[in-house]
């Protein structure tokens, strides 16, 4: 007999996240929250996601033996950052033999950013702003490039939609202020359609992400990678060097 979707759902899920400049834990049962932590790190994760883990156990009452799998944004994001977060949700995986799942950090920074901006109660398109241009979810994704580009870009799909066909709002979320310019200029052309909400990651949000992925067969953990969708400076130098 195959399982539902629920049935499949870990009881009791840990999910964590690097790779933005906000370190998000969060322990749930089913869909409830049992704890969470999130600390703005500056990206130095490496020194508190082990302790944010064991405190968010402890406050939840549960033993690492007691979890029923882990879930860890897998990026898009800090190159070092994402690979924390997937390094130690491998080694968590592997050493308790638990599934583990790969989370969209985009997904959930879009789902954090969408329900703090509109209360939840507006259909919206969620972008967040990375830090060399943006990472957009809900929609297709642009083609990579300068954030310039991007807003151009939008901005155009934008104008040719009807007024009846176009989203009730989009929500540019995330590091919104290393684009203030570009982000601020896009806005005011399209009056409340567009709205910028600066936004870091929260550990509720991304345990929901992360419930909602679980519902699915987990990842190999040997296979598992971050989700980087840039080359890093390492390789884009040996690319102008070939």
């Amino acid at each position: 007999m195959n399982q539902s979707k629920e049935d499949q759902q870990p009881r009791r899920l840990l999910a964590f996240d690097t790779s933005t400049s906000s370190l998000a834990v969060a322990v749930l049962e089913g869909g409830r929250l049992l704890a969470e932590r999130n600390i703005y790190a500056e990206r130095n994760h490496s020194a508190f996601l082990v302790t944010a883990i064991s405190d968010c156990l402890a406050e939840a009452g549960l033993g690492k033996g007691e979890l029923s799998g882990i879930a860890v944004g897998v990026g898009p994001g800090s190159y070092t950052g994402t690979r924390i977060a997937v390094t130690t949700a491998k080694t968590l995986a592997w050493s308790l033999k638990l599934p583990v799942y790969g989370v969209s950090s985009l997904a959930a920074l879009a789902l954090g950013g969408w329900a703090t901006a509109s209360g939840q109660d507006a259909a919206a398109l969620c972008l967040l702003a990375a830090r060399q241009g943006v990472e957009p979810a809900g929609a297709a994704r642009p083609a990579e490039g300068l954030m310039d580009d991007w807003a151009g870009e939008l901005a155009r799909r934008l104008h040719e939609l009807p007024p009846q066909e176009r989203p009730a709002h989009v929500w540019c979320v995330g590091e919104t202020s290393k684009h203030e310019a570009v982000l601020g200029s896009l806005a005011s052309g399209f009056g409340e359609l567009v709205k910028v909400v600066p936004y870091e990651m929260e550990g509720v949000w991304l345990g929901l992400t992360a419930v909602e992925r679980s519902g699915y067969p987990p990842e190999d953990v040997h296979a598992l990678e971050p989700n980087y969708t840039q080359l890093t400076e390492a390789e884009v130098k040996r690319q102008q060097k070939a």
